[in-house]
């Protein structure tokens, strides 16, 4: 019976551990994108300003799956002499999906991992303000970032991105917050106070020795 109390108490500990270290958690954010877009051509090589939104799930310690919005706002043409055809402006917006690697940190306030996955996208074309064509870009992204927790939920997040988009590239900086859903909250250290020794005991009193003496006094009287 001891045999096997021993094992329930050694089971009972590590699936503690385990629990301590899980970090699975539903996430979900939003980031300020600045992105480089240039077509190999030299045609159109531009930056501008625009948003993500995201949300995922971390699966265990290692794995997590996300998907997001892009907008990525809007790229001039900037050439020299300028196009004959007028001002070109690009506007590209759409889907992404990713697998992230975290890297085996040990640590609660800081995450470092990298991405890949797949994007599809909407880019339109515009003329002088006129809308001229628009196709659909699909391929592969890579990146890699961290995010640092302010707090058990919030987290900053920074991140950058590679977009392989057909005779062009999509670079993109991220910068944002996340919240974390039901993400195990950090166990309190607790310090057991010092147990103070217990007094010494007291001598018992001479009571037999001091009635020995009072006996002998006696006898003597007598």
């Amino acid at each position: 019976m001891q045999r096997y109390l021993t094992a329930i108490v050694l089971g009972l500990a590590a699936i503690s551990a385990l629990a301590a270290d899980d970090k699975t958690a539903w996430n979900a954010g939003l980031a300020a994108t600045f992105a480089e877009y240039s077509f190999d051509s030299n045609q159109l090589d531009d930056s501008a300003a625009g948003f993500k939104v995201f949300g995922g799930y971390r699966f265990n310690q290692w794995f997590g799956l996300e998907g997001g919005y892009y907008e990525f706002g809007d790229f001039d043409e900037d050439l020299d002499p300028p196009d004959p055809g007028g001002d070109a402006t690009v506007r590209i917006d759409g889907l992404v999906g990713s697998a992230l690697l975290f890297a085996p940190l040990d640590s609660n306030d800081y995450d470092a991992f990298v991405k890949v996955g797949y994007y599809s996208f909407d880019q339109q074309l515009e003329l002088d303000d006129e809308g001229v064509s628009s196709n659909q870009p699909s391929g592969l992204v890579l990146g890699a970032g961290s995010r640092f927790y302010v707090s058990e939920q919030f987290a900053i997040r920074a991140e950058g991105e590679w977009f392989d988009i057909d005779q062009g590239d999509l670079w993109t900086l991220n910068l944002g917050f996340e919240y974390q859903f039901g993400r195990p909250a950090r166990a309190a250290a607790v310090t057991a106070a010092p147990v103070a020794a217990p007094p010494p005991e007291a001598a018992p009193p001479a009571e037999a020795a001091g009635g020995e003496a009072a006996g002998g006094g006696a006898a003597s009287a007598e």
